[in-house]
């Protein structure tokens, strides 16, 4: 796990609401988890450097991508998360299926 320098400079209510902000992941067979710590205001990973870089990336580009497309439609944010959510859960379904199919 690195010690990123960077800090979100969330307002308290944020920080609050962002301290629920935790999960467990598995990449590779492996379980790793990550979380938000509102003391050092920032997001960390159990995993490898190189994962939590990537892993970060990732979900910059995907924020960056709902928070452009919200901002050039007439659907919220929020609504486009979890039409996301939905339609990675369904797609994981297919996947699923289809490793018992073949």
């Amino acid at each position: 796990m690195s010690n990123k320098p960077f800090k979100f400079g969330f307002d308290p209510a944020m920080k609050k609401a962002m301290s629920n902000y935790a999960f467990r992941f598995a990449i590779d067979g492996l379980w790793y988890r990550t979380w938000y710590d509102p003391e050092k205001d920032n997001v960390f990973y159990d995993c490898s450097d190189d994962t939590e870089e990537s892993l970060g990336e990732f979900l910059l580009h995907l924020t960056q991508l709902i928070t452009h497309h919200a901002a050039s439609s007439d659907i919220k944010e929020l609504d486009l998360q979890k039409f996301a959510v939905k339609h990675l859960k369904a797609n994981i379904k297919v996947e699923k299926a289809l490793d018992k199919i073949g």
